[in-house]
């Protein structure tokens, strides 16, 4: 299993870039996983930069629904014609950030994205390939972190406090070990 950090918060050198969000490539036998996308292009100009080949990616895994996971989900669907992606049905939830000052604003994905082909909406425990396992069943039992109090999703006309039922992680297991991923 070979894990390649394409987009995050900072960057292992001056010739890749680095944003608010998140991309893995996760390179095993059977698969080849992008999860997450990041904010937008990032993720596709550093793989340039890494000589990856995002055309070659098997399935594209949405952690959750927030611009800063699936924000380039877009630019990987011009990319790449073969992936399917694997999200929660809920990450098409109107999702919004309180920022300093009470502005709201939109931080879901792009919702045109909602009627393609290639989505695939999971639920509960899913085994996706040979090795990748999803769990999709997350239900909040903690309190709400401080950090993630300013993130809202719209129920009809009012905010409420996000639950996170958009929220998915992955499992890989290859040669007796394994690797859990999440988004936040």
């Amino acid at each position: 299993m070979k894990i390649t950090v394409l987009a995050e918060n900072t960057a292992a050198n001056e010739t890749l870039g680095s944003e608010h969000g998140l991309s893995i490539l996760v390179e095993m036998k059977q698969a080849v996983i992008l999860f997450d996308t990041g904010c937008g292009e990032l993720f596709v100009q550093n793989a340039e930069r890494l000589g990856v080949d995002l055309s070659k990616v098997t399935h594209l895994i949405l952690s959750h629904g927030h611009y800063d996971h699936g924000g380039g989900i877009e630019s990987f669907l011009r990319i790449n014609n073969l992936a399917g992606v694997y999200l929660r049905e809920e990450a098409f939830s109107q999702l919004y950030a309180i920022r300093a000052g009470g502005e709201i604003e939109y931080i879901g994905i792009p919702q045109g994205l909602r009627g393609n082909s290639r989505l695939v909406f999971t639920r509960d425990r899913m085994e996706i390939a040979g090795g990748v396992t999803l769990y999709s069943d997350i239900r909040l039992s903690e309190p709400i972190p401080e950090t993630n109090r300013s993130l809202m999703i719209r129920e009809g006309e009012k905010l409420v406090p996000d639950a996170f039922a958009h929220e998915q992680v992955a499992e890989f297991t290859e040669d007796g070990k394994t690797l859990l991923l999440t988004g936040c």
